[in-house]
């Protein structure tokens, strides 16, 4: 099996982390999972886990082969497969996020992915001190996908951040279609860059960011974006506008379809009780080349309100009900209306929950799709599960079933999940003529070790220490 190039590299930091994870001065979690099931193959992960300092070794045989996975996390290097975030990842989409969007939270930067299954992305990047700018290079499929560095300036309630990466598209995985609507990308390295200023308070913030977009082969091409928010504990809000030229390139070698986004979201309410939500945005998409053809726009709103945890001793209920409408318009100019009523309800009594979720969707005022969800679980000192049924109806079809149900045991730092019976989506009328229901099984098999630390001696009376 051929390894990856940064897969075997971080083999070396690998090897000297678990020597030196004792240095950082906090206490070591080692996590090993082994997962196996009839359909997914088998999966092994060990993860070293100091709070600073992160280390992986996973392999396994899934649908796509089997693959072998090593890296590296400190705040001076990541080695591994690979997630970007932060403003790298938003200004490559400026556009794609909502008011309420983690991304505007995220460290900029690589981050070190843990999941089991295979990745395609790798990457490096070194951050020689705390306060100096971050040099990264991520591979894909074993070929470049981007170099760049960034880096942030605090003083006091200010923040000023930026990031200037390099792109390198695979030309072959453009579409080469002999005709198209909108301008081809013609080629080339894709270049971009961000500028972010931050004010934050204590409960409130703002941000602007400037972002620019060009190549070898194509014209510079500004963006922007301004995000309010107020994270108090009552009412949380936040309120964001962006938008990009009109040849604004992305790093996958191909020019932004979008326009421009604003939106809002809003919550009135405690962690527990009654509150009450609601959200907003209009995206605003470029036209095609077509003289007859408009831009394309998609306006939604959703409000929701409920009860959450609301109950006395051991008993807590929860209720909600919640509708959303959302207008489109396509590049010939006509409007789609699609609304949606949900409602929902839960109760729990001590260990033991349960739920269930009603949705409706209607377009242009006809029936579109049905679906329903219910919910058990415990989740007890020892023993814990969950059973998951979903039924999805469509108007003109035969309902949709699927669920799951699992059920695990835990004991110290040891813990045993088995997925008894996974229902793949699956018709009414299939399981009829079929006379079986599709079920598929898996075990997972979590561990966490603490070392274990010696007690301190006990004072003697009078103050002086035992020898």
């Amino acid at each position: 099996m051929r390894r990856p190039f940064f897969a075997r590299l971080a083999l070396l930091p690998l090897v000297g982390a678990l020597g030196a994870v004792p240095l950082s001065g906090q206490e070591p979690l080692l996590r090993t999972l082994n997962r196996y099931g009839n359909t997914s193959g088998f999966e092994h992960r060990i993860l070293l886990d100091t709070g600073s300092t992160r280390a992986l070794a996973a392999a396994g045989l899934g649908p796509d082969g089997r693959f072998a996975v090593l890296g590296l996390s400190t705040p001076q290097l990541v080695v591994g497969p690979v997630s970007i975030h932060g403003l790298i990842r938003e200004m490559n989409r400026p556009t794609s996020y909502t008011a309420d969007s983690a991304v505007y939270c995220e460290a900029t930067g690589l981050r070190l992915e843990t999941a089991l299954e295979p990745v395609r992305r790798y990457g490096l990047q070194v951050r020689p001190w705390g306060a100096a700018p971050a040099l990264l290079v991520v591979m894909q499929d074993e070929r470049p996908q981007l170099v760049g560095v960034h880096g942030s300036f605090t003083r006091g309630a200010l923040t000023l951040a930026a990031a200037v990466v390099r792109a390198f598209p695979d030309g072959e995985r453009l579409d080469e279609s002999w005709y198209t609507e909108y301008p081809r990308f013609p080629g080339g390295t894709v270049e971009q860059a961000a500028l972010e200023l931050t004010v934050r308070g204590d409960r409130s913030g703002a941000s602007v960011a400037g972002f620019l977009a060009g190549g070898g082969l194509v014209a510079a091409a500004p963006g922007g974006r301004v995000r309010l928010e107020h994270r108090g504990a009552v009412v949380r809000a936040a309120v964001v506008g962006s938008w990009v030229g009109r040849e604004y390139a992305q790093t996958d070698g191909r020019f932004s379809r979008d326009e421009r986004y604003t939106g809002g979201t809003a919550r009135v309410g405690r962690t527990r009780g009654f509150y009450a939500q609601t959200a907003a945005g209009e995206r605003v998409g470029r036209a095609p080349l077509r003289d007859e053809r408009v831009g394309t726009v998609r306006r939604d709103q959703r409000l929701a309100v409920g009860i959450a945890e609301h109950g006395r001793g051991r008993l807590r209920l929860s209720s909600a009900v919640a509708g959303g409408w959302v207008s489109t318009r396509d590049d010939r100019g006509r409007w789609v209306g699609t609304r949606t009523v949900e409602a929902g309800g839960g109760i729990r009594v001590g260990a033991a929950r349960a739920r269930i979720r009603l949705e409706r969707r209607e377009r242009d005022g006809s029936a579109d799709r049905d679906r329903g969800e219910v919910v058990v679980g415990y989740r007890g000192r020892t023993l814990f599960g969950e059973a998951r049924l979903l039924v999805d109806a469509a108007a003109d079809g035969v309902p949709e079933i699927g669920g799951r149900l699992e059920m695990g045991v835990r004991r110290g730092g040891f813990e045993v999940t088995g997925r008894i019976a996974g229902i793949d989506p699956v018709t009414a009328n299939e399981l009829v003529e079929d006379r079986r229901v599709p079920l598929n099984f898996s075990l997972t098999v979590t561990t966490r070790h603490r070392p274990s630390r010696p007690r301190a001696a006990l004072p003697a009376p009078g103050g002086s220490q035992t020898r």
